[in-house]
């Protein structure tokens, strides 16, 4: 194979122009001007050319939350009002007991009144029968998809 080898001349640079030895100044500004009057006036010419326009842009909360749903009611709470010590275990309850305390169990109905719905719940899961997606391990173990759900407890 043949190789062309061209040789590019370099263009010459363009010279760099000299600095002006003066300053130049500024144009003289006319006098008799209320500069803060004419901002007001350009800026209200912009916003009423917006809104002519329907591009006027707002931003409010409202534009990015939904509304917010009304309060609802708290189911009321019956607080005891003595002192006794909640205890876990037959160890606690009987060192409470020693010291002279009351002593109350922890059990899960402490705060029934007040427990979220997802706390209230199980899952119940399912293996789904026409799936296509299955997975085999290395030991040939076949693996079905399941499908899980949250039931309230009684």
């Amino acid at each position: 194979p043949k190789v062309e080898i061209r040789r590019v001349r370099p263009e010459p640079r363009a010279a760099a122009p000299e600095p002006a030895s003066e300053p130049r100044a500024a144009p003289p500004l006319p006098s008799g001007i209320d500069w803060a009057k004419e901002r007001q006036r350009a800026a209200a010419g912009v916003i009423a050319q917006r809104q002519r326009d329907g591009a006027a842009r707002s931003f409010s909360l409202e534009d990015l939350l939904p509304p917010e749903a009304p309060p609802q009611d708290a189911p009321l709470v019956v607080v005891p009002t003595d002192h006794c010590a909640v205890v876990h275990g037959k160890l606690e309850r009987f060192a409470m007991q020693m010291l002279g305390r009351c002593v109350r169990d922890a059990d899960g109905e402490m705060f029934a009144a007040i427990k979220p719905d997802y706390l209230k719940s199980h899952p119940v899961c399912a293996a789904v029968a026409d799936a296509p997606a299955t997975f085999v391990d290395a030991r040939g173990h076949e693996y079905s998809t399941i499908k899980c759900r949250l039931v309230l407890d009684e």
